[in-house]
């Protein structure tokens, strides 16, 4: 197999801490911090082939640790969690906001039917709606739930905390209701968490480092994956108690491992599911079947790697699982007919090519 790859350089405030993309690729959030403050930068195509072009600036008061764009159902909407357990959620100019303009000098009435033109609409800023209190630790992930669940936050802290927010409406939301809150992971002795803000590194001494949810299917309750010190804690939404339950622990063949990383497979159709993660310089992938609130579990592919493996992500399909390693690569895995992992490709970092792009076998 053959990939390419292609990259495009974006001049931020200070220390870029994280990123993340909209679900059709033409939105790009990146969150920094410096001398001159933290921000959130908001990034969308230019004319020109890969060329971004800075959209919006929102400054916030503490570094901003991960970013999660909600579903396009919801609007234009943007999740921010920070070093200091805060989440800020961020909306784009509302259309609806649009008054009648008129020259500032004029003695003349407003004309009703004269609005605000099309780049008077561009210049305009996103904006912070929401500011949620999830925990005093540091917000090491954050997710939307499928848009068959409403829109629901996910919020996972380096303390084990994870808090789930509900909005008054799907679309354009104006207050958020705390729906659920539990712990997971198992707490070891008062050393602190070893993560840092920004350093990109995700392990921590107690508590969850990154959290997954099992696409919508019918019939099958909401199931959340979370990465723990321990391994992979899977929860499960008890329709009739209202509340989450956890189901079982995914643990790696070697025992108990700090998971830097977890993500669930999209099902479609297959007989088991199958979730992702990392540990070290190993990938493990389990099977789940049987009933979801006690299912069974088998260790379908441990998959090594030379260096430490920092997140993994399945495809649309789940037929290919993407690794991204410490030495900036990008690894991808295919199963063979036998059901056997193996690379089909990878992509080097922007530090190790030589020209804007580059074909890898």
């Amino acid at each position: 197999a053959t990939c390419e790859a292609s990259w495009c350089e974006l001049l931020t405030q200070g220390r870029q801490i994280c990123a993340a993309s909209n679900l059709a690729g033409n939105l790009f959030a990146t969150g920094s911090s410096g001398p001159l403050g933290s921000f959130v930068q908001i990034w969308v195509p230019d004319e020109g082939p890969q060329q971004w072009e800075l959209r919006s600036q929102i400054e916030v008061q503490e570094p901003v640790t991960h970013l999660c764009w909600a579903h396009p159902e919801s609007g234009l909407l943007l999740a921010a969690g920070t070093a200091t357990g805060t989440v800020l959620v961020l909306e784009a100019p509302r259309p609806c906001a649009l008054s009648p303009k008129t020259a500032p000098d004029s003695m003349q009435e407003e004309d009703p039917g004269k609005f605000f033109d099309a780049e008077d609409e561009e210049d305009r800023e996103w904006q912070m709606k929401q500011q949620l209190q999830a925990s005093q630790a540091e917000i090491c992930h954050i997710s939307f739930a499928p848009p068959q669940y409403g829109l629901l936050l996910c919020v996972a802290c380096v303390d084990g905390q994870v808090m789930m927010w509900e909005a008054d409406r799907e679309l354009a939301p104006n207050s958020w209701c705390l729906q659920a809150k539990f712990k997971v992971g198992k707490k070891s002795p008062t050393t602190g968490s070893t993560s840092q803000a920004g350093s990109g590194m995700r392990l921590t001494s107690h508590g969850c480092s990154s959290m997954s949810w099992r696409k919508f299917s019918v019939g099958v309750a909401p199931l959340l994956a979370v990465a723990t010190q321990q391994g992979v804690d899977v929860w499960q939404y008890v329709t009739q108690l209202m509340a989450w339950q956890h189901v079982t622990l995914l643990q790696p063949e070697a025992g108990p491992q700090s998971c830097n990383c977890v993500h669930w497979a999209p099902p479609l159709g297959r007989p088991r599911d199958q979730v992702a993660a990392c540990h070290g310089n190993t990938i493990t992938i389990w099977g789940l079947t049987g009933d979801s609130s006690a299912p069974q579990t088998e260790v379908l592919a441990t998959i090594p790697l030379d260096t430490p493996v920092w997140k993994v992500e399945w495809n649309l399909f789940g037929t290919t699982l993407g690794a991204a390693t410490e030495d900036n690569q990008v690894h991808l895995f295919k199963p063979n007919l036998a059901g056997e992992y193996q690379a089909v490709a990878y992509v080097a970092g922007v530090a190790d090519m030589d020209g804007e792009s580059e074909k890898m076998e």
